[in-house]
């Protein structure tokens, strides 16, 4: 560790200038930080977070919103919890209590209002892609017969579709008279 008349360069802090060969630091003023020892610069605070104090380690989040709000600030370097805001999650998102951010609904889910902690499941026949507000059915000659997917799945072969937002296919009518044929045939009735 390097040290300017006595004092070492400590994290929370960043190097000007090497005056006589020995670096020459300043604390990080409020609203920045420096987690590291020995470094030239800075980081400003993100946002979402705030330090009131210079020469710190870390920024503080602002952490203190209610479930399906997240904390935020109008910009970097913030330099005062006060500046902290607590602001809805849009819709397709969600977020527990105490967070600086909102999480898309994975896939299979979604969520249509503003301001949630949790995301509802999409139902049989319907799926979602991560960040959605609604399901989408199913397209022609697909199927969904479980909730909470994030996708649909093609007709087998000899089978087909011809609705939206449905939980199996149906035969085809020749698949259906070659399988009515071959029932017939295991039970004798020939």
């Amino acid at each position: 560790m390097q040290a300017v008349h006595g004092r070492p360069l400590q994290p929370g802090a960043q190097q000007q200038a090497v005056l006589a060969g020995a670096p020459l630091c300043w604390d990080c003023p409020a609203g920045s930080h420096q987690p590291k020892t020995g470094h030239y610069s800075c980081y400003h605070c993100a946002v979402g977070q705030y330090q009131a104090k210079k020469g710190q380690v870390l920024c503080l989040k602002c952490d203190t919103c209610a479930k399906g709000r997240y904390g935020t600030t109008r910009s970097k370097t913030t330099e005062s919890e006060t500046a902290c805001t607590c602001e809805d999650c849009p819709e397709g998102k969600y977020t527990a209590e105490g967070h600086t951010q909102c999480y898309d609904c994975p896939n299979g889910r979604f969520q249509m209002d503003k301001g949630k902690a949790f995301c509802y499941y999409c139902q049989a026949g319907s799926y979602s892609v991560p960040g959605q507000k609604g399901c989408t059915a199913c397209e022609f000659e697909k199927f969904q017969n479980a909730t909470g997917k994030g996708s649909c799945e093609t007709c087998p072969f000899g089978m087909y579709q011809h609705m939206r937002g449905q939980t199996s296919c149906r035969d085809t009518p020749a698949h259906k008279a070659q399988l009515d044929l071959h029932k017939a045939i295991d039970h004798n009735e020939l």
